[in-house]
């Protein structure tokens, strides 16, 4: 539905940016020429900047770091498109589009600059989000996989991939530079509140309570709603 909206205005070029994504402050005065400069038929990919536990601290080690690069962007095109179809009506973690197979063009050499995830920075936060996520896929789409699937693919965020958690594996987590990434956003920090009551554990105590909690059973909502 946003891409036809795109459409409907005129579009060229879809910037892909989720509401825990920012583009890091050095970034900004090149992001429009990158754009520009993208051709067609290929994937913006910038490097993923996961921080933790804060706006200090970066993943520089393991899953969340090791060059990952995510899609930011492309070039629009009739054939391009998004759709569950062929998925059993799954339409989680898909995010670049449909239609046809687009190589990646990479135009940042390092991870100096890219784009800011800002999931890991609340503990709460990240946990109540995972454990939403774990109730909606077994609500949604029963029976698609085993219970055991769906418990690790969100555990992955908040445990790591040897059980962690991240917070005691310091060799995983870097310096975060603070000028280069946020300078541009000092007017606006007053907005982020990274420790508010995230609103996703409101609904995972509202899903519970109507379903049971047998209907869960073999999750690990990481103690949200208890």
């Amino acid at each position: 539905m946003m891409l036809e909206m795109a459409r409907t205005l005129k579009a060229t070029h879809i910037a892909l940016i989720d509401s825990d994504e920012i583009v890091t402050s050095n970034l900004l005065p090149q992001i429009r020429q990158i754009f520009e400069s993208l051709p067609k038929g290929r994937l913006l990919q910038i490097p993923w900047l996961a921080l933790r536990g804060g706006l200090d601290k970066v993943h520089i080690s393991g899953p969340w770091a090791d060059s990952q690069n995510v899609t930011t962007g492309f070039v629009d095109a009739p054939d391009l498109h998004w759709s569950s179809a062929g998925r059993a009506g799954y339409d989680f973690h898909h995010r670049q589009p449909m239609g046809r197979q687009m190589p990646a063009y990479l135009p940042l050499r390092d991870r100096n600059a890219g784009l800011m995830h800002l999931q890991f920075v609340s503990d709460r936060r990240l946990r109540a989000k995972q454990a939403l996520y774990k109730i909606t896929e077994v609500l949604r789409w029963p029976g698609r996989e085993p219970i055991t699937m769906v418990d690790h693919r969100y555990n992955l965020a908040v445990y790591g991939a040897y059980g962690g958690p991240y917070l005691n594996m310091g060799d995983t987590l870097g310096q975060a530079p603070q000028e280069p990434w946020w300078g541009a956003y000092k007017d606006l920090m007053h907005h982020f509140k990274p420790d508010a009551e995230p609103w996703q554990e409101a609904q995972v105590k509202r899903l519970l309570q109507e379903h049971g909690r047998e209907r869960f059973r073999g999750l690990d909502l990481f103690g949200v709603g208890e």
